[in-house]
Formats: C-alpha cells, structure tokens, sequence
C-alpha cells in the first residue's frame, strides 16, 4: 500500500473513483520512453541542442518529454551543457515555445546555480531581454497550485508557490 501511495503522490498512478483499489497510470510511460528514446537519437544526430529544436514538431507530449529530458540531460552532464543552452535560446530562429521549455527545464535543475553562473552576462545583454524571458518562465512554469479550503459554496482559495531553486538565483540578479 506504500508504494501504491507513493506512485500516486508522484502522479504515475491514479487511483480510481469508481472502484475500490484499482489504479491505472496516470499518462502512458510508453509514449514517454519512447520520446525520451528518440529525443536521444535526435539528438545525436543534431550535434546540439538548437539544431535539435530546429527539427522538433510542437506536440504537447512531446514538449512535455522535452522539458523532463532535457532535465536529466542536464542534470548528468557537468556545466559543459550550459554553452549549448545559452546559445539555443538566444538563437532567433528557435521557435519561441522551445526556448520557454528549455528555460523552464534549465530553472528546474537540482544545480541551476551553474546556469546563472555561466550565463549572467548573457541575461544582461539587449535590456536584459533573456533576464526578463526567465522571469516570465519562473512565473508560468516554475510554480506550483495550492489550494486553501474556506467553507465557502464557493470552494477554496488558489495560491501559486514557488516551485525549484531557480526563484533563489534569480535575486541577486534583480537587485
């Protein structure tokens, strides 16, 4: 019953409301395997990571996968990464939605401490433009909904958090 619990606190399972202890996954773990399979390929051949974006198509499980990806992606490779990063989503020709995924991945990093680092003269440069897309990143995909109940017939109150460590960067970058 505790990995059950677990599994389902971690969104891979839900359980079901019509019937007692049964359970189904929450999103199909094959189509994800299968793009984290291809997004590899595809990156191989790409070379980098902006010519890769330039070949992906928009598909939502596929941008979803994305982001996840290239989190672990990231997250195994030292700060060699963070170049690639930073040229990708300075690049004009990348479509914009991949270059907000791309930061939301980046900002979702364990060590995104690296990014900031790496990358603070860049988020500087043209009136601050790729500071400013980061900021609009934090506060779209970077949050997390909490709900306070009030007893009201009108449910509860919504509230946004902050979720990942890169709110804790961004400041220094602000002041």
């Amino acid at each position: 019953a505790g990995a059950l619990s677990r599994l389902c606190t971690d969104s891979i399972l839900v359980k079901s409301e019509m019937k007692k202890n049964h359970f189904a996954p929450s999103h199909d773990v094959y189509e994800d395997w299968a793009l984290s399979f291809k997004l590899d390929v595809m990156y191989s051949k790409a070379g980098n990571l902006k010519n890769l974006l330039l070949e992906l198509d928009a598909f939502p499980a596929l941008r979803r996968c994305y982001r996840r990806w290239l989190e672990e992606l990231l997250n195994l490779r030292d700060s060699e990464s963070i170049p690639e990063v930073i040229e990708a989503i300075r690049a004009t020709d990348v479509p914009q939605y991949w270059c907000d995924d791309t930061i939301v991945a980046v900002l979702l990093l364990e060590d995104v401490s690296r990014f900031f680092a790496e990358a603070e003269n860049d988020l500087l440069l043209n009136d601050a433009s790729l500071l400013i897309d980061v900021l609009q990143m934090l506060l779209v995909g970077c949050r997390v909904s909490w709900t306070i109940e009030t007893g009201s017939s009108k449910g509860g109150n919504e509230f946004y958090l902050p979720y990942g460590r890169g709110w804790i960067h961004i400041v220094p970058l602000i002041n």
